[in-house]
C-alpha cells in the first residue's frame, strides 16, 4: 500500500507541467505546485536577486529556453500580487531575449499573450 502511494505520488510530481503551447508560472514554489506549473525564476532560467535587470544568460541557456518554449501560445502567471514591478520587467526582458525581440520595439513579452491571475489588492511583494 505504501509502495502504491509512493509510485502514484511520484507520477503526480513528475508529470510534465507545460502543455504544448502553455506555460504556467507563479512567484512562489507552493503557488506553482498548486497550478502544476513552475516558479517564474525556474521557468525563465533566472536567479532570484535584487537587480533591476535579468541575470545575464549564456547563448546556450537562451537557446535551451527557446527550444523548450518555442511552441508557446500563452503564459499564465498566478498570484500576480506577489510579482514586483522589477520582476515583471525581468520577465519581459527575458521573454524578449528568448524570442529575439528588441527591447526598443513596441512588442512586449516576446509577443506572447499573458494571462494574469490574483488579487492585486491582496498584499505587496
Amino acid at each position: 500500500m505504501l509502495t502504491d502511494f509512493c509510485i502514484s505520488e511520484s507520477a503526480v510530481r513528475n508529470r510534465p507541467r507545460k502543455r504544448k503551447g502553455l506555460l504556467k508560472m507563479a512567484h512562489t514554489g507552493k503557488a506553482a505546485l498548486n497550478i502544476h506549473g513552475w516558479t517564474i525564476h525556474t521557468a525563465l532560467g533566472m536567479r532570484p536577486d535584487n537587480s533591476s535587470t535579468p541575470n545575464d544568460a549564456t547563448s546556450f541557456k537562451i537557446h535551451s529556453l527557446k527550444d523548450g518554449l518555442g511552441d508557446l501560445l500563452l503564459i499564465i502567471i498566478d498570484e500576480i500580487s506577489l510579482v514586483s514591478h522589477s520582476l515583471f520587467q525581468k520577465i519581459n526582458k527575458r521573454l524578449n531575449q528568448i524570442f529575439n525581440v528588441s527591447d526598443k520595439s513596441s512588442v512586449y513579452f516576446g509577443n506572447i499573450p499573458i494571462l494574469l491571475f490574483g488579487d492585486l489588492a491582496q498584499c505587496e511583494p
